[in-house]
């Protein structure tokens, strides 16, 4: 990524596309692949969950990412998603689960990547279509 100046790890295309935004949105500092295994407790006993990634952003703040094709995700992912979400809520981190893009999300920043187009201004959003924003947003 060139916002960190390193490499980082993915396991799927749809997390490929995550750093990409990511990098492209330019209000990131680092990034951290699955940054800890979070253990939470359901009616059906204990269970553990990691998170895909923690970006920190230039101000400071963290965003906790799950990313999961919408057709993939199940019943039991949106639990862990939920205790991912809580667990991100209690220490000030914004929460997205990546579900997909829109087709313009990735076109344009596929041709900047290539050096095609070039970095405009924004909110720095990552363009996820699904995002689970904390009680104060």
């Amino acid at each position: 990524m060139v916002s960190t100046g390193r490499l980082h790890g993915f396991e799927s295309l749809e997390e490929q596309r995550l750093l990409l935004a990511l990098d492209f949105a330019g209000s990131v500092a680092e990034v951290l692949p699955q940054p800890f295994q979070l253990r939470f407790e359901t009616g059906d006993g204990f269970r553990e969950h990691v998170p895909d990634f923690l970006a920190v952003l230039r101000d400071g703040s963290g965003w906790l990412f799950d990313v999961r094709p919408a057709p993939l995700i199940r019943d039991r992912d949106e639990v862990a998603f939920a205790a991912a979400q809580e667990a991100a809520w209690a220490v000030g981190w914004r929460y997205s689960v990546v579900e997909g893009w829109r087709p313009h999300v990735m076109s344009h920043a596929g041709a900047a990547a290539n050096g095609q187009g070039h970095r405009t201004g924004g909110s720095g959003e990552a363009g996820s279509t699904t995002s689970r924003t904390g009680p104060d947003e």
